[in-house]
């Protein structure tokens, strides 16, 4: 039996990593009584690598260890192993270090914090000045079932952000773009002060961070550094500034004019996608901006000039990758200060419908935003899954993400067709595949085959024997339409009845996200499709999230839909209809003029008819002819004219067209710079 620590123990850990600044005083672990909030905490690697950053700053590259696994086995050992590596730097004993199924396996959480508080008091950690912690060995019960007890503690939890908010971004965020009023508004004044914070605030968010940057170091770095480094930073800043130069202009005449703050934001959502792109290349350009300071002491010297620079003229210095985060800071406020201004809105007032549809834009822009961010990784995650495995040959021009999202790795035992011999795999199960590997020497594995999930079906079979470990078994069944075929088939041993059921539930995950359920019954043929630009969802209107296989194409009538909006869909349109619709690339207009419906109710007519004012924003259903088409408005279905109206559609390539195509060219250059690929 191993030694085990006290069963409070682990909260000193708590306290030592409060004090190391990586997790704040009301996190949730520390308000807990739970130690599996705390291995939840520990378990992905990833608060381990960042501790060994913040007691010896780069023992361990950003490149070398992933910030967000999303559960991945594969990831989250590797994390591990990464801060076991790092803890020899340390001048730890070895017999001091844990294994890593100590902690990923929960096989010995004592010695985890032995080795923590070893690595507390190291002579190298007691250099950053940050208080260690002492424990006390002994044998307690409190730990024997742990493992147990986190099997259903992970199954409640398993999804949740134990990220934190970081206090330092917000704090530049408000230097720079936010300035408080000096007095408090009058109670006749209570609606206009939102709208002027959001206003003011705009002016200085364009002037003091965008325009800034590009005057104090884009202009003049443009012709110093390396071409690929200056795109890789200051990716999509000059298309940030076009954006916001017509948003601040469309503010600042909506309040003078008394017209609608919300409309703005409704009519110009499709041009705030490029925040996605922006936010989600953020990592890249903060890795290229640090590996190019540390290269090169005159690029260094330059550019912390150029940050004082920019400092006495803003009234605040701060670094230029600080500076670099205040636009993702920004594209998350929209939605709060739009919020406060709705609260602020009498819901009899003229602007109300028009605030909330403003509201929901950014409300939509912001799950976009998240989805690119956690898809980019996830593409990063995939790249490094598809370096580590040997021997991996996928038809021409096929590249591991072309078989969709990563949704669970981890170890089983599989046994093929009628055989009981059992052999133990590590399995990758995407959207459209199943991949099994065998583990090979220094983190690599050897192919050994994979099952393209919609060729099977899933089921669960009993077993005498079951209750024991890796007697959990899962069987997928190859689909035939021959009569008395022998079947082909694959079974999968799961270590216990919990790991059997998250099994289960991903792979009949798969299996849906590959052919939607109902999909047929409507008479469409739905494909998971990735699409180039931003499109939005032709059913909700919303954005179709993420950076690949966003959502699902009808190959009859080619709509775009969401997962979930697939059981909603209609039955397929006239192929000519949708195909005119498509050419003319219309999905938003812009009303030119009120339109009053009063005159065609008036001669008797039956059909349903939008009333609208003008530069009210109307969401195109369908294409009926030449004059007349139907859309849907503040809820409300029906017909409207051509004549009053303009195309506010976005065509991605107004901003730059070549942006997408060096979004997808940086990604690649990153990933293949991480992971060692040639």
């Amino acid at each position: 039996m191993a030694d085990l620590v006290t069963g409070d123990e682990w909260r000193k850990c708590v306290s030592w990593l409060i004090r190391c600044k990586l997790i704040s005083d009301d996190h949730r672990v520390n308000a807990s009584d739970q130690v599996c909030e705390f291995v939840h905490l520990l378990r992905d690697g990833v608060i381990l690598c960042n501790l060994c950053n913040v007691l010896s700053p780069e023992s361990i590259p950003s490149k070398n260890f992933s910030q967000r696994p999303n559960n991945s086995q594969f990831l989250s050992v590797k994390n591990i192993k990464a801060f076991i590596q790092a803890c020899n730097e340390f001048d730890l004993n070895p017999d001091d270090i844990f294994m890593p199924n100590d902690l990923y396996e929960l096989e010995d959480i004592g010695k985890v914090l032995r080795t923590l508080s070893k690595l507390s008091r190291s002579p190298k950690a007691r250099q950053s000045g940050i208080e260690g912690f002492g424990i006390s060995a002994s044998h307690n019960e409190d730990y024997f079932d742990l493992a147990d007890r986190y099997s259903s503690f992970e199954q409640i939890h398993a999804y949740d952000d134990y990220g934190e908010n970081d206090d330092k971004e917000e704090e530049i965020y408000e230097a720079i773009v936010y300035q408080r009023r000096r007095t408090l508004p009058s109670i006749t004044d209570v609606r206009n002060y939102p709208i002027d914070e959001l206003v003011e605030t705009e002016k200085r968010y364009l002037e003091l961070n965008l325009k800034m940057i590009k005057k104090h170091f884009m202009d003049p770095l443009r012709s110093i550094i390396p071409k690929d480094d200056f795109e890789s930073i200051f990716y999509m800043i000059d298309d940030l500034i076009k954006v916001h130069t017509e948003l601040c202009r469309d503010l600042i005449n909506a309040k003078e004019q008394n017209s609608s703050i919300g409309a703005p934001f409704e009519r110009n959502k499709m041009k705030f996608t490029v925040y996605g792109y922006y936010c989600s290349n953020l990592p890249l350009a903060e890795e290229v901006l640090q590996d190019l300071m540390k290269r090169c002491e005159v690029y260094r010297q330059k550019i912390q000039a150029f940050e004082v620079k920019m400092g006495e003229e803003c009234g605040s210095t701060f670094p230029l990758n600080e500076i670099l985060k205040v636009p993702m800071q920004r594209s998350l406020k929209y939605s709060l200060l739009l919020d406060t201004i709705l609260k602020k809105t009498d819901s009899s007032h003229n602007d109300e419908e028009s605030i909330k549809a403003g509201l929901n834009a950014m409300k939509d822009l912001g799950n976009y935003i998240n989805e690119m961010k956690r898809d980019t990784e996830m593409l990063n995650n995939i790249k490094h899954i598809e370096s580590s495995i040997c021997c991996f040959d996928m038809p021409v021009n096929t590249e591991l993400k072309d078989y969709g999202r990563l949704l669970m790795d981890g170890e089983l035992k599989v046994a093929e067709g009628t055989s009981n011999d059992k052999k133990t795999r590590t399995i990758f199960l995407f959207d459209k595949v199943m991949v099994l590997v065998k583990g090979a020497k220094n983190d690599t594995y050897k192919y050994k085959g994979a099952v393209v999930l919609s060729h099977y079906s899933l089921f669960i079979e009993n077993s005498s024997k079951q209750g024991r470990p890796w007697t959990f078994c899962l069987r997928l069944e190859k689909k035939t339409d021959e009569e008395n075929a022998k079947p082909e088939c694959f079974k999968l041993y799961a270590r216990n009845f919990e790991s059997q059921g998250r099994w289960q539930h991903a792979i009949t995950e798969a299996h849906n996200h590959t052919i939607p359920m109902r999909a047929q019954e409507k008479g469409h043929d739905f494909l998971m499709f990735s699409y180039k630009d931003p499109t939005e969802c032709s059913f909700c209107k919303r954005l179709l999230r993420g950076a690949f296989y966003q959502g699902y194409k009808c190959k009859k009538c080619e709509i775009n839909l969401h997962l979930e909006c697939v059981n909603n869909a209609r039955k397929p349109h006239c192929a000519a209809t949708i195909a005119s619709d498509t050419h003319q690339n219309i999905t938003t207009v812009r009303a030119i003029a009120d339109f009053p419906t009063r005159s065609i109710l008036e001669n008797g007519d039956s059909n349903t008819y939008l009333t609208f004012r003008k530069d009210d924003v109307i969401q195109v259903i369908d294409r009926i002819n030449s004059e007349w088409s139907k859309g849907t408005l503040r809820g409300q279905e029906g017909l409207f004219p051509l004549n009053y109206v303009r195309s506010v559609s976005f065509n991605f390539s107004t901003i730059s067209k070549f942006k997408n195509v060096l979004f997808l060219k940086l990604l690649t250059k990153h990933i293949k710079k991480r992971f060692s690929i040639k």
